[in-house]
């Protein structure tokens, strides 16, 4: 039996406690029709600082914790569900305010109790120390903060879930589904894991926030040089720009382009065109009927081949796929 403690926060969404449990529900409920003798594989508890009293997570519901963080050297995993973003400065603050829990999820790791966490959580884990030199995920949303903050950890913001020895990371909220079904599958089998994501309609190859991740990179305001330029670009995407020619229109030599540019966005001006060009291809296969050759020529590429292998590295799909997927044409409507 793998016997779970889910730390309960206040600000913790819901869904990131609920979701986990449910599929955890649904493979022991799978496992009992399989083997009706056998013993349930899952078990697990609300964990608190303060049993039974309320805590009050995200949209207002109140929870009930049944166990202490005292009791959890019993448990085999510790799992930090999801916490609301309110901005970064009030963020960081509220990581600040954790310092005993950091404490404790050390200790425990150092016991050789699994430690997981999900979505905004995977900061908490990165405070404590426990992801340096290590593989973790986070919410793509919020890699560069997470970059930034972290630089010891070796991040994949690619992964919806990643495992380094006894540490699992998931991804951006909904991917507490990949972490369950992992655990499912390492602790049943993959034939229950199997059953477990057709009853719930999970995605089982999807193990990837590629694609929904936005490439746009913010308009800097802190070099008003760069900002201007980036302007320029976003206006100039069908544009095959030459950047040495780009440079000298702002008056400045290629190499002081590319040194401020990075300084001020963290990538080359090439990347960031790339980018602004694919993620309006992204657009445009998803809320216009224009064609795929149709639309690589609205973002500036003649080529099919160098498009489609750009789209793929960027995206993690071929356009053809990413509009199946994401488009309303792609979305089969039942029809009474």
């Amino acid at each position: 039996m793998l016997n779970i403690a889910i730390i309960v926060l206040e600000n913790s969404y819901c869904s990131s406690i609920s979701g986990l449990i449910d599929v955890l529900q649904i493979a022991n409920a799978h496992c009992r029709r399989i083997s009706p003798q056998a013993k349930e594989t899952f078990s697990w508890s609300l964990v608190t600082e303060r049993p039974r009293d309320p805590v009050k997570v995200k949209g207002g519901i109140r929870l009930i914790a049944d166990a202490s963080l005292q009791s959890v050297d019993k448990f085999d995993l510790v799992y930090l569900p999801g916490v609301f973003y309110p901005g970064a400065k009030k963020f960081s603050q509220w990581l600040k305010g954790h310092q005993g829990l950091y404490k404790r999820l050390r200790e425990w790791a150092d016991k050789g109790i699994k430690i997981a966490a999900n979505c905004t959580a995977t900061f908490m884990l990165a405070e404590s120390g426990l992801l340096n030199n290590k593989e973790a995920t986070t919410t793509w949303w919020l890699m560069s903060q997470f970059q930034h903050r972290y630089p010891a950890v070796n991040l994949n913001i690619n992964s919806a879930l990643t495992k380094d020895g006894n540490i699992y990371c998931s991804g951006a909220m909904t991917a507490y589904h990949q972490l369950a079904l992992h655990l499912v599958e390492t602790h049943t089998s993959p034939e229950v894991a199997a059953l477990c994501a057709k009853t719930m309609l999970i995605n089982v190859g999807e193990n990837t926030q590629t694609p929904y991740q936005n490439l746009n990179i913010p308009i800097t305001d802190g070099d008003t040089l760069i900002s201007r330029i980036q302007y320029w670009l976003k206006n100039h995407i069908q544009t095959d720009v030459n950047f040495s020619r780009l440079a000298q229109k702002f008056d400045i030599s290629q190499r002081t382009l590319i040194r401020r540019f990075k300084n001020a966005t963290g990538t080359t001006p090439l990347n960031y065109f790339q980018n602004l060009r694919m993620e309006h291809a992204k657009t445009l296969l998803a809320a216009s009927p224009l064609s795929v050759a149709d639309v690589m020529m609205q973002v500036g590429y003649i080529d099919p081949s160098a498009f489609n292998r750009l789209f793929k590295l960027r995206v993690g799909m071929s356009p053809s796929v990413y509009r199946q997927r994401f488009s309303e044409e792609g979305i089969n409507f039942i029809q009474e």
